[in-house]
């Protein structure tokens, strides 16, 4: 999920379904990365919405199994914050 595009979300989770009836889609979970993003955020000020932090998370599996990531989307939605935060985590 996290290599997807907003806008192909829902018809990603609607094929799975429909190819993998019963299956679900989890979120990356870490508790150690996701206290530290939290702890991250208060420090820096920054609001920690569920949203945000579930990209910091999806940017750590992705970052785990690929030599390069891009990150898009549109200016001033914090891949910048997302990425320092992800580095300064570890």
């Amino acid at each position: 999920m996290p290599k997807l595009v907003a806008n192909d979300l829902t018809l990603f989770q609607t094929l799975v379904t429909a190819v993998f009836p019963g299956a679900s889609l989890h979120p990356p979970t870490s508790a150690a990365l996701r206290a530290a993003v939290s702890r991250l955020c208060a420090e820096s000020a920054y609001e920690e919405g569920e949203l945000w932090v579930d990209k910091v998370m999806q940017l750590h599996e992705i970052a785990n199994i690929h030599h390069g990531v891009i990150m898009v989307g549109p200016a001033a939605t914090g891949q910048e914050k997302k990425m320092s935060t992800l580095i300064d985590s570890r």
